[in-house]
This record gives C-alpha cells, sequence and structure tokens, in this order.
C-alpha cells in the first residue's frame, strides 16, 4: 500500500512540474546527486507518458488497448522497484508500446510507429532511461558527469534551467502543448485548416483505406441480412465509431455463439440487436451487447433477456398512467439508456403520477385548461433537474415537481410548445431534405452526421457542401463532426463548421 501512494505522489509530482529539461539532467546524474528522489526519476517519463496515453489513441482501438496494458506493467515494474528487496527478484520485463511516427520513420498506414521496451534492471534510474532511449525520448543515453555537475549545482545555486535550450521530441510539444524552445512555427499564430487543402492531402490515404475496407463491409452486409433473416430481427445495429472490421469480427462472433447455444437462448425475433460500448437491454427493448466483451459474458447475457420483459411492461403503464393523468401527453421515454436505470426511470414516473392523481380528483385545473394534449411531448428527468420548455417543445419536468407547479406551467405555455414543435419538425424536414440532395449531387456513398452535431449544424454544413461542391468527396463516406480525420475504414470526417 505504502509503495502504491508512493507512486501516486509521484505521478502527481510529475503533471505539476514543468521545468522537464532540468529534471532531465538531474536524472542522469542521480547517482552523484544524493538529493535525487525516485519521484523525480519518474518525472523524467512525463513526455512518455503523454506520447503513449491511451485517450490520445481513440481512432486506434487495439494500439489503445495494447498502450494501456503496457502502462499498467510499466507502473507495476517501476514500483517494486523502489523496494530494493523486490526489486532484485523482478524478472526480465518485455513491453511493447505504439506511438506517433516522426517525419523520416517508418509507420503503418494507421501513421503510428511500434517500439519495444526491455527492461532487466534492478533500480529506477536504469528502468527510466531504458524507456527514455527505446522509445526515441531521449537524445542521449547518457552524458559527461563533469558537465551535469556543473549544471545541476548551477541550477541548485541560481533557481533557474541549463545553461541551453533543450529540445525534446516532438512527440513531446504536440502531447504537452509546450512550445519548442527556437520554433519559428510555434511563434506564428495557426492558421485554421480549411477544406480543399485538406482533402488535396488526405484523399488518396482515404482512398486506400476505403479500397482495403470495400471486402469487410460487403462481408458485413450479407452477415446483417442473414443474421436478420435466420433469426427474425426487426434491425442489427453498430452504435460505435469503430471501423467496419470490428463490426464484422463481432458479427461472426454472435453467429458462433448463438448457433453453439442456440438451445440456451430465448427467441430473438422482433428485437433489434445492438453493438454498443455497454451490455444489458435498452429502454426500448433492444438487445445490448458490450463490443470488447468475450463471447462468454455474451452468452450469459443472452439467455437472461427475457427477465426484463416484466420491467418494460411495468414502464409502459406507468408512461400510460402519467399520460392519463394529465389529458393524454406523450410521455417520451429517455434513448439508448439500460434497463437496469429503468427501475430509476419509472420511480420518476411513479412521483409524477401520485401527485397529480389527487390534483385531478380535486378537478383543480384551470378552466380554460386544455381537454386534451395529446400534441404535446413530456420528458421526466431526475429530481435535480429544473422545469423549462426545451427549445425543440417537450415539456422537461422534474419528479420533484408538485402537480400544480406543472399543470400551471403546461397551461402558460402550451401554445409555445406546439410553437416549437412545428418549427423543430420543419427544421427536421429541411435537414432530411437537404442532406439527401447533398448526397445525391456530390456522388456520396453515404453522408450522416455525428451525435455532437445539432440539426441546424448539419444542415448548414451540407448548404455550404452544395456551394463548393468539392468532386474529390465522390465515391466516398463522409461524417459531419467536429473535426477533420480519416477513419480506418476510410471513413471522411470534416467539421461542421469548416471553411
Amino acid at each position: 500500500m505504502y509503495g502504491m501512494n508512493n507512486r501516486f505522489c509521484s505521478f502527481k509530482r510529475l503533471l505539476a512540474l514543468k521545468n522537464v529539461g532540468w529534471v532531465k539532467s538531474m536524472i542522469l546524474h542521480h547517482h552523484r546527486t544524493f538529493s535525487s528522489t525516485t519521484g523525480e526519476f519518474l518525472t523524467a517519463l512525463r513526455p512518455f507518458y503523454f506520447a503513449v496515453h491511451p485517450d490520445f489513441f481513440g481512432r486506434f482501438p487495439r494500439e489503445r488497448a495494447i498502450n494501456e496494458n503496457s502502462l499498467k506493467e510499466l507502473s507495476s515494474y517501476l514500483g517494486y522497484l523502489q523496494d530494493t528487496k523486490l526489486g532484485k527478484l523482478l524478472k526480465p520485463l518485455h513491453l511493447t508500446f505504439y506511438l506517433r511516427a516522426s517525419k523520416g520513420e517508418d509507420a503503418s498506414l494507421s501513421g503510428l510507429r511500434s517500439v519495444e521496451i526491455r527492461l532487466k534492471s534492478c533500480d529506477v534510474r536504469t528502468a527510466v532511461e531504458s524507456v527514455l532511449s527505446s522509445s526515441g525520448l531521449c537524445e542521449s543515453r547518457s552524458l559527461p558527469d563533469t558537465h551535469i555537475e556543473k549544471s545541476v549545482f548551477r541550477s541548485s545555486v541560481t533557481g533557474a534551467g541549463p545553461d541551453r535550450p533543450i529540445k525534446w521530441d516532438p512527440t513531446y510539444y504536440t502531447y504537452t502543448g509546450f512550445q519548442p524552445p527556437i520554433s519559428e512555427a510555434y511563434s506564428r499564430p495557426k492558421k485554421a485548416e480549411t477544406l480543399r487543402p485538406w482533402l488535396s492531402k488526405n484523399i488518396a490515404q482515404a482512398c486506400k483505406l476505403r479500397d482495403l475496407s470495400e471486402p469487410s463491409r460487403a462481408e458485413t452486409d450479407l452477415l446483417r441480412i442473414r443474421l436478420q433473416k435466420e433469426l427474425g430481427l426487426q434491425d442489427v445495429v453498430w452504435d460505435c465509431s469503430w471501423s467496419v472490421a470490428y463490426f464484422r469480427v463481432c458479427l461472426h462472433r454472435f453467429y458462433q455463439v448463438y448457433h453453439e447455444h442456440k438451445n440456451s437462448i430465448p427467441s430473438l425475433t422482433g428485437r433489434t440487436l445492438m453493438f454498443s460500448d455497454w451490455m444489458g437491454v435498452s429502454l426500448d427493448g433492444h438487445v445490448v451487447l458490450d463490443r470488447s466483451e468475450v463471447p462468454t459474458n455474451w452468452f450469459n447475457h443472452l439467455k437472461s433477456f427475457k427477465q426484463w420483459d416484466s420491467v418494460l411492461e411495468q414502464l409502459s403503464d406507468t408512461e400510460k398512467l402519467l399520460s392519463s393523468a394529465l389529458c393524454g401527453i406523450q410521455v417520451i421515454r429517455p434513448l439508448n439508456q439500460a434497463i437496469n436505470m429503468g427501475m430509476v426511470y419509472s420511480q420518476r414516473l411513479l412521483k409524477l403520477v401520485t401527485s397529480l392523481v389527487s390534483f385531478v380528483r380535486a378537478n383543480c385545473f384551470p378552466e380554460s385548461f386544455a381537454k386534451s394534449l395529446k400534441d404535446l411531448n413530456l420528458v421526466a428527468e431526475s429530481e435535480s433537474a429544473a422545469l423549462k420548455l426545451s427549445t425543440t417543445g417537450q415539456f422537461v419536468v422534474p419528479a420533484s415537481c408538485s402537480a400544480e407547479v406543472l399543470v400551471n406551467f403546461i397551461h402558460r405555455n402550451k401554445a409555445e410548445a406546439q410553437t416549437r414543435q412545428s418549427e423543430h419538425q420543419r427544421r427536421k424536414d429541411k435537414e432530411k431534405r437537404i442532406t439527401k440532395q447533398c448526397k445525391e449531387e456530390l456522388g456520396l456513398l453515404f453522408l450522416a452526421k455525428e451525435s455532437g452535431v445539432s440539426v441546424e449544424q448539419m444542415t448548414a454544413s451540407c448548404e455550404k457542401l452544395l456551394i463548393e461542391r468539392p468532386a474529390a468527396l465522390a465515391e466516398h463516406r463522409l461524417r459531419v463532426a467536429q473535426y477533420y480525420s480519416v477513419m480506418q475504414g476510410g471513413d471522411i470526417f470534416i467539421p461542421w463548421h469548416w471553411e
């Protein structure tokens, strides 16, 4: 426990220190400068942590997982090295990391390079040097001791850094946001990248990845159709930004699991099968499988998903009660939410129903209150939410809201709610129409938006595409998002506010 706490404190210090170049000099002289500590050694790994951190590899799930596991092993290894007794018993450790490739380096199509690190030392200093030198984040393995002594002594006396600027690998500056000591590129304000230059630089890569992924895409489509027919599924949904190759793997695994345990899995007829980043049953009744789980866990979930049907029926009955108490208002259920959250959702509905029942019996509705609210929508939220009318015309109601306050709020805002609903529907119809037009006129294979892009933003982006008409996008799959990117399957992502 002490070792774990010591490592945690060292990591906090690692994030707090900024003058890493000075720390780097101290580390190389640790055997003569007794004031150096283990925490200072680990501080030198700061650029390495930034270079391999899993959060920076969202587009590369395989490499992300490898970096994550290797970091855990490296952390444990360094922790044991802090204990002089345990450090002598450690066996050599072999780790693999992926880093962004610099110019002139050999790299895969993804622009990453792999680094093999072998650790067989019995002290932290040597292990840190091995990591930095193997990954290319340290320009030299050692420096003359006399120079280091002078540099460290001068730094400790004056409180300043070394007598020369230390320029690290570009990866360090990319992930920390710091500026290199001498760089004209960083001294000038960076211009926002525009669409056409970006396409000219990346369209060849997108074509190559698209062509490579076509066999996987075709096989995936066949597998989806086959599963829908054989199992009577209503739909098979891939709720993930990973490439189509991972979808194909998941379909094969599911097909194998289902046929191996066909007699133990209840009928999926009429269900929607969804692959996402969680596992369970959604409030819509969709059967959801976690794309990263092992087939055994899939099977355990599939054989028991029917037990949630009674919960879904109870939710439906509670929603009808609330709707009936409020003159037929439509109760909108949360999307893509796990069924185990359905119990919490049901409690919210019951609180509102209980509050409204006595209010309805006392006939306390305003005289001019509408007899029917079937054209309006209500969303039940948690007790801490605010009572409001959303931009789409839905009444957002906290479970703690009293019946009197709710009825009066609906009565005052009914006309505005109808206006907002009509306007929102008009905008959605326009988005659908212009998206279809953009896809057809630009010759796109696919056109859609990411979840963070609003209706108005998607419409504006498509309108600009119809004006500019970039010919390079023909025969490609395009997604409107918040950033530029080319995915592993060849899909092109552009920001909705592109110029």
